[in-house]
This record gives structure tokens, sequence and C-alpha cells, in this order.
């Protein structure tokens, strides 16, 4: 920020937010081993024909800020794009549930984290 605590723009500002994305992932690699479920609550009538390729980015999406946000980490493209990197959505294995929140039932998707790399083309959704 300079004097008049208006944001910085240009290669300085994107330089800085680089080294302060660098600073806060010195323990990332440790940190994620830690997370083994991420739990996305669906809309009701959701149905698995609902899987088209929109609504998967859009889980993706949820699915990297969750993680970040359960290590502390804040949700910044840098550090999605380095998550998606070690932890690939494509690679993880899901679950579709019924969970009771509150005297209802809500359908959740869980999502286990693997440590195996992904497969070209794949999303690890069954859309039958």
């Amino acid at each position: 920020m300079n004097q008049f605590n208006l944001p910085m723009i240009g290669k300085k500002a994107e330089d800085d937010a680089k080294k302060k994305d660098n600073d806060v992932y010195k323990d990332f690699e440790g940190k994620l081993k830690k997370i083994t479920e991420i739990r996305i609550y669906l809309k009701q009538n959701f149905q698995k024909s609902d899987l088209d390729d929109v609504f998967i980015k859009k889980l993706e999406n949820e699915y990297a800020n969750q993680y970040l946000e359960k290590i502390c980490l804040p949700s910044t493209k840098f550090n999605i794009t380095k998550l998606l990197k070690v932890k690939p959505f494509d690679s993880c294995d899901f679950q579709l549930t019924i969970d009771e929140i509150r005297n209802k039932n809500v359908k959740a998707l869980h999502i286990f984290p693997n440590t195996e790399p992904a497969k070209k083309g794949s999303t690890g959704l069954n859309q039958q």
C-alpha cells in the first residue's frame, strides 16, 4: 500500500502478492496430508444427471476453497492452482450421502482427496 492507502497495481503489486503467497505456502505440503475429507452440500433436487462440465468446475472450485480454508490459507488464484496440482480434483474419491442437519435431510457430496496422480480426462465422478 502507498501513502494514500490505495492498492498498488502493476508488476510490483504482483511480485508482492506472490511473495506473500509464497510465505504462507511454506508448510503447505505438511498441511495437505491432514485433510481426509471435504463435504459440499448440494441442492435438494440434485441428480447425478446434473453433472455437466460447468457444474463439475464449480465443484472443483468449491473443493479447492474449502480445502484451503481448512488448512488456514487464503483462497487466492496462486494457492488454488498449487493445491489442484498437488491434490487434483480428478483423483479424488466421491460419495453422495444424505446427511441430517437440523432435522432436515440434506444431500452432501463427500470428497476424499487421494495422493495418486490424476488420470487425464477423468473427473472421478460417475455420471451414470
